[in-house]
Formats: structure tokens, sequence, C-alpha cells
């Protein structure tokens, strides 16, 4: 029988973590500092990628990756992907229920943070995701996460507030990061020292970042929602598999699980929008399965938090911004942030964690076996700014009803 243990990393990893988003430069890199293998010398990386689950024939996802890679050959020289049948890193297609999860990016490093594998997720059922170049966005987005770099503000495919119909190439900051990330020595010397050298474990380090689509105002927030409803939680009543078979989205997919828990909502006011219903259920993704292989080739399953979930109270008051599953007569997440709790005071705060979390290892995983530990970094930047909180409730709906009028 298998022997997998797991705990959680001493709050020191947090504080180290962190101190890398004090760069001056406007660039990020992501907190476990990763890169593709270049030697000292060389000029070019040339990671390797195949196609991997719903990519078979031609899509507008596939199109994406595909201009993605040919993009940042064209913009710089430092990372050159490179198609190969047999490559274990694969580039995929995707169904989830979260049409606010554009894309995410999975890599796995070793202890010189060199990537070792990665993986490439578009969900095809996003936010306008098939808007002419909205895929191509997410797709130069995802693919620098695997390069090294980490979400900021301003003028960057980086930033998860930029209109993606418009930056969808690599911007001058994305490439001073990547040109910054790879740089040539004279000299043929590793520039990374090489850690826990007499441990008999085999070390990764598995990171998962996303492309999430999030607005901070309320006329945005207004323009991009189906329906806004004012009212209030009951506790949750079941999960499901916010995963779906690309062909039939009302059979789960069979290819991954990504739990959603699902609540029932207790409408008082119709804010805006077409709601027959008094009650309504709400799913809301909370976690999600991955599989690690281990280096007998084994596949070990284990959970990984959506740090951008948080459990609703259900003794508030919300206004939720909210699109509908017709598919599922449900309704998901269609941005973040899509809760406004009301106060005593009848105002609105918004509810997120979008500044509350910062990158950090979550779990560790440690697998005697083979001898093998999986840290598991949550990367979870997104540079939001507050714009909503404070505004009365009577305010809020005003604005609501006369954006959606325009």
């Amino acid at each position: 029988m298998k022997k997998i243990k797991k705990y959680l990393v001493l709050p020191v990893v947090l504080v180290l973590s962190i101190s890398f988003s004090l760069e001056v430069s406007a660039y990020k890199f992501n907190d476990d500092n990763n890169r593709f293998f270049k030697c000292s010398t060389c000029e070019t990386a040339y990671p390797s990628y195949s196609w991997g689950d719903n990519m078979g024939g031609s899509s507008v996802i596939k199109s994406a990756w595909q201009s993605a890679v040919s993009d940042w050959k064209s913009k710089q020289s430092k990372v050159e992907f490179v198609y190969s049948s047999s490559s274990d890193s694969k580039l995929h297609s995707f169904h989830s229920t979260d049409k606010s999860l554009y894309g995410e990016m999975r890599w796995t490093s070793d202890l010189l943070k060199f990537v070792t594998k990665f993986n490439g997720y578009i969900n095809n059922n996003a936010n306008n995701i098939t808007t002419t170049n909205v895929a191509r966005s997410t797709a130069n987005h995802e693919l620098a996460h695997a390069m090294g770099l980490d979400h900021v503000s301003g003028t960057s495919v980086m930033n998860s507030s930029r209109d993606r119909a418009t930056i969808y190439l690599p911007q001058t900051d994305d490439v001073n990061g990547i040109n910054a990330r790879y740089p040539v020595f004279k000299n043929n010397v590793l520039d990374e020292p090489i850690l826990n050298k007499e441990s008999d474990y085999n070390i990764n380090n598995l990171s998962i970042s996303s492309d999430i689509l999030t607005f901070n105002s309320l006329e945005q927030m207004a323009s991009n929602a189906d329906v806004i409803v004012l009212g209030h939680f009951n506790h949750s009543k079941g999960t499901i598999n916010m995963l779906r078979d690309p062909n039939n989205p009302k059979e789960e997919s069979t290819l991954g699980y990504q739990k959603g828990l699902i609540y029932d909502f207790e409408i008082d006011e119709i804010i805006s929008g077409n709601v027959s219903e008094t009650m309504i259920d709400i799913g809301l993704r909370s976690d999600s399965d991955y599989l690690f292989t281990d280096r007998d080739g084994n596949e070990n399953k284990i959970s990984i938090d959506n740090p951008l979930f948080k459990s609703p109270n259900t003794s508030a008051s919300y206004i939720l911004f909210l699109s509908k599953d017709t598919n599922l007569d449900m309704y998901f997440t269609p941005f973040e942030p899509f809760k406004l709790i009301v106060d005593s005071q009848n105002k609105v705060n918004v509810e997120t964690n979008l500044n509350e979390f910062q990158s950090s290892i979550e779990k560790s995983y440690e697998f005697e076996d083979t001898k093998e530990i999986l840290n598991v970094i949550s990367e979870a930047h997104y540079n939001w700014i507050d714009n909503i909180s404070g505004t009365d409730v009577s305010d809020v709906k005003n604005i609501i009803k006369g954006q959606r009028m325009k």
C-alpha cells in the first residue's frame, strides 16, 4: 500500500515568496522563480510541447496556442517553444462552468527551479472566449507563466484586468521580463545554487497560476453579468464537477475534476436580468484534483484549493453578479469579484480574496515509496484595486440599472 504524507509548509515560506513582489521593475517573476533550462552560455531555451486534451482537429483554442507560440518567438529570442509529438508537456482545451476562468498553467520544477514539465489550459466556455484575439491573449499569458512571469498591472499581457481583445500580444514589459529571466553568462557556470544536495528525496515543485477575468468598477460588472440579484445564501447542498464534456456540457468531463459547491440562493429582489425562480442553484469553484506521476510511473491524485474561493455568509444579504448555464440550469461566476455583501449601514463591501491571497506553498506531499516530495505552490497575484466598497445599496442599484439601459 502506497504511503503518502501531507503537511503544511512552515510560514517562513510565505515571507520568502512575498519578497519577490518588491522588485523595482514593472514585470515580476513567479514566486517559485521558475524558468526553462538552457546552458549558461546559450542564447535560447527550447522547451517542447505536444497537443493535449480536446485538441484534435482545428479550433479557436488550438489556433490560439499556435499563434501564441509564434508570437513569443517573434518578440524575443530567449525561449522558443518547439512542437514534438512525444513531449510530456501539453497544451489543452477544457470546458469549465466557471466563466471567469480563462486559462491555467501548471508546471513542475526541480531544485534548480528549471521547469521539467508544463500543462497549459484554455477554457472554451470563458466569457467572450471566441471573440477575436481573446483566446490568443490567454494563450500568451499562460505561456509567459511557464517561462517565469507573474501577474502585474499596467500594459501587459500578464495583467488579468487587460482588455483581452486588444492586448493579446506580449508587450514591451513582458519581453523585458523574459530577457531579464534568461541571461547569458560568459562562463559556463550555474547561476543557481544546488539545494539539499545530500537529501535522499527527489523534490519537485508544482505551481499553478490562472488567468482570471477581473473588474473593479460596477459599470464593468453590470455589463458582463447575465443576471444581478439581491438575496441570501442557504447552506451548501451538494457538489458538481464544473469540468464538463466540451462536446456535451450536460455531461461531466472524464478527464478531470473541478469541484463546485452548490448553494441555494434565495432571491429577495431581481435588480437586472430575467429570473423566473425565487430560489436558484449557484455553483462556486472550491478546489480541483491534479494527478502527480511519481518516478515509478504511478499517478497520485492530490487536491488543490482554489485560492479565490470564499465561503459565503449564510446570515448576510448579498448582491450577486451571475452567469446562467442553460445546460445545467444553474448559475456560476462570470468574473471576480462577483459578490457584494450588504452591511448594517446598507452599504456594500466587496467579498473577494483577490487582494487577500499572496502566492504561497500551500501544501507538501511526501511519497515514501518513491522517496519524493511534492511542494504545491498556488499563484494568486491579481493587482486588484477595490473601487466599490462603501457604496450605498441604492447607488449600486442606480449604477447597475443605468449601465444596463445603455
